[in-house]
């Protein structure tokens, strides 16, 4: 097993107002189905919709390969053809994507640590739910 850094980006989102990412250590025998509850937990979004994760240039390109199988690990998905990234799409209907990639440097693995883990936070998370103000007509 190796620990790999990741960067977990919010690349869209139709209430992203800023920017927000998380740089990662984890084991690259993490499966997609563990990552979709890392990356949710980490922006505390609830798990409350559907999600899909795909390969592709850009997070709403037409042209992308969907991954299906949920327990496809990240070493049977990296290294990715460049300008090429992992997207994980949830919510079809307020659109969120997550961008996930990998970094060339590898974390040296420390057992006094548990993995996966976020080493380091950029921006705030973005409002799964922003509040709506109910008294505006």
């Amino acid at each position: 097993m190796e620990i790999w850094i990741i960067k977990i980006e919010c690349a869209f989102g139709w209430y992203l107002d800023e920017k927000s990412a998380k740089i990662c250590e984890i084991q690259n025998t993490y499966d997609l189905n563990s990552l979709c509850d890392f990356i949710l937990d980490s922006f505390e979004f609830d798990n409350d919709h559907l999600h899909e994760f795909f390969v592709a240039k850009q997070p709403r390109s037409i042209e992308k390969r969907i991954l299906e199988n949920e327990s496809t690990m990240l070493q049977d998905i990296f290294p990715l053809a460049k300008n090429y990234a992992l997207f994980m799409h949830f919510d079809f209907g307020d659109d969120w994507f997550f961008k996930i990639t990998r970094r060339l440097k590898q974390a040296t693995f420390n057992n006094t640590h548990s993995y996966p883990r976020i080493t380091e936070h950029i921006g705030k998370n973005p409002e799964q739910y922003p509040m709506c103000d109910e008294d505006e007509e």
